[in-house]
């Protein structure tokens, strides 16, 4: 089967990206994402300075003194990439989602309909920068392998193009690495091929023999041949709420009032679709453009109430003075559900609802009263001694995050 011309749009390091957005930071400060005490990913000042993915945090930190250490949250690359790929949905279907940062389509159709495919290219890449993604990088090839090459070789080409027939010769010249299988790369390296273009030369019968099928579809890859289609995904259903405000409101009373009606159709809307949320992100937008945001977890899934709750703690949390303080009128007010779970996981038992039901009921109207920090509860954290073990995180919040983060040193990081 012939390999199929495909688009791919590649933004390069994207979770520092995401990651800065959601911070406020600039991409030239030296930032490094932690994923299990390895570097994860880094932002280009970092990498100049000798960090690079794979490093221990103290070898990254001894390469860089300034370096900035947060905690990889896979959940913010794709939250901050779905606007990405929405965008690129508007102009071309089609999109299937490689990764956070990359995506696929189908040359065939945009190419067509804007009158080649460099005017295709040149439309995306359009779109890109002026949603802030100035080194973004569009690719197209005789299938998808040669295309994602093509846009992680060096330079700031934003628009490459290997021509119908050309990527057997343009993938000859690669590194054995790019296969992408770190033992097959290693064993074929061994044996004297040490680039795509001699793996590519052996006949795929005896590639077949010795190497099995895996062999075989990287040989296939190697040779340019790589005849997978692209798969396009199903637009997510979107679950979201906002509330717009005109006049704007900076009462936290009138706010959660105005948004009641929401979260009781929001919760309505997901107990209809047999569904309870778990934790939510609130969204605030300020009358001169700002957007503050927070994820909020529950023990067991939101009422209206509990949104209404949430939404009045983030307001409260913000007024007054100081970093991340309300600076004007709220606009408009959005909730986003990020953990969804069937409804039948949280039935009620045979007996009644367990007594923890009530425990949250009373311990959410102490945090109404006194605050959101104001009760917390212990979870287990890394460290050596048993006081660095205890992990204090209000009541509500998600546990995962307190066991993953400690032991890296979420936020800032320290030079070493």
């Amino acid at each position: 089967m012939a390999a199929v011309r495909t688009i791919v749009v590649w933004c390069p390091d994207w979770p520092v990206r995401a990651l800065a957005q959601a911070e406020g930071f600039s991409l030239d400060e030296p930032i490094a994402l932690i994923d299990h005490g390895l570097v994860f990913a880094c932002s280009p000042s970092a990498r100049a300075e000798g960090v690079k993915r794979g490093q221990r945090v103290r070898e990254a930190q001894a390469a860089c003194v300034e370096l900035m250490t947060f905690d990889y949250d896979p959940a913010l690359d794709y939250r901050s990439f779905e606007a990405v790929v929405a965008a690129i949905e508007e102009l071309m279907p089609g999109v299937q989602l490689l990764r956070p940062g990359m995506c696929a389509l189908a040359a065939r159709g945009p190419s067509r309909y804007y009158g080649g495919e460099r005017g295709a290219a040149g439309v995306l890449l359009t779109t890109l920068v002026g949603l802030g993604v100035e080194d973004a990088r569009i690719t197209i090839a005789d299938g998808r392998f040669a295309a994602e090459q093509l846009a992680r070789m060096p330079g700031r080409e934003g628009i490459r193009i290997v021509e119908p027939g050309g990527s057997p010769e343009f993938l000859a010249e690669h590194p054995i690495d790019a296969i992408g299988d770190p033992q097959l790369a290693t064993l074929l390296r061994r044996l004297g091929l040490t680039t795509l273009g001699s793996f590519a030369a052996l006949d795929f019968r005896d590639v077949r023999a010795r190497f099995g099928e895996t062999g075989v579809h990287a040989h296939t890859l190697a040779s340019g041949r790589d005849a997978r289609r692209v798969v396009p995904r199903l637009p997510p259903q979107l679950r979201d709420i906002e509330v717009a405000f005109e006049p704007p409101l900076d009462r936290v009373d009138q706010i959660t009032f105005a948004f009641r009606t929401a979260a009781e159709r929001f919760v309505d809307e997901l107990t209809q679709a047999l569904l309870v949320c778990t934790s939510i992100r609130v969204e605030l937008h300020t009358d001169n453009g700002v957007v503050h945001d927070r994820g909020w977890g529950h023990p067991r899934w939101f009422s209206a109430n509990d949104v209404l709750d949430r939404i009045r703690w983030q307001v409260q949390g913000r007024t007054g003075a100081g970093a991340g303080a309300l600076t004007s009128a709220i606009t408009k007010v959005r909730v986003l559900p990020e953990g969804l779970d069937s409804i039948g996981n949280y039935e009620t038992g045979l007996w009644g609802s367990a007594p923890d039901d009530r425990i949250h009921h009373g311990l959410s109207r102490v945090q109404s009263l006194l605050g959101h920090g104001a009760v917390t509860t212990a979870v287990i954290g890394g460290g050596r001694g048993v006081a660095e073990r205890q992990v204090m995180i209000p009541w509500g919040d998600p546990r995962v995050g307190a066991r993953a983060g400690a032991g890296v040193g979420a936020g800032v990081g320290h030079g070493a």
